[in-house]
């Protein structure tokens, strides 16, 4: 019997078998490099994340620092982009694409690259206005932008073979 469906092709989901089979695919390596460079990341800024936000709690509650609010920016960077997108992008590549070698490495390296030039644009412009750090920020968001562009590109192109 197969972990979805019983021997009538009725949908039945056998949970303790697909999620050992999801636990010892990660532990026989079952990923692939990319992806698990995704899911690292993607687990640093998860914890980042919640130290900018745990930053940004405390200032609002004892008023420590009046730059931290920027600490709000950085958290919703590291979360949305940072967690959640990049986790989307691991499951998507381990579970849907094949994009040609180098491609998805280049949407991982454009997309941290970014992701990090805007984290360090972003303080320096609420500290320091439009000096090199703004436009830190915003050649971290063109890259971003460049590596979903990729990314929507590989997509596209392989729904376009289903």
């Amino acid at each position: 019997m197969s972990p979805f469906f019983d021997d009538n092709g009725s949908a039945e989901v056998d949970c303790a078998s697909f999620s050992g089979s999801v636990i010892n695919g990660i532990m026989d390596g079952y990923m692939s490099p990319i992806v698990k460079k995704f899911l690292t990341t993607a687990l640093i800024y998860l914890v980042l994340g919640l130290l900018a936000q745990a930053v940004s709690v405390f200032d609002g509650w004892l008023g420590f620092n009046p730059l931290a609010y920027t600490a709000i920016a950085a958290t919703q960077q590291l979360f949305l982009l940072g967690w959640l997108t990049q986790l989307g992008l691991a499951l998507v590549y381990d579970r849907w694409l094949s994009p040609p070698p180098g491609s998805a490495t280049m949407v991982f390296v454009l997309f941290n690259i970014g992701l990090l030039l805007v984290l360090l644009g972003q303080p320096g412009l609420a500290l320091l206005g439009g000096t090199w750090l703004g436009a830190a920020a915003a050649v971290g968001g063109l890259l971003q932008f460049i590596a979903g562009l990729l990314f929507a590109g590989q997509a596209w192109s392989a729904l376009k073979k289903l």
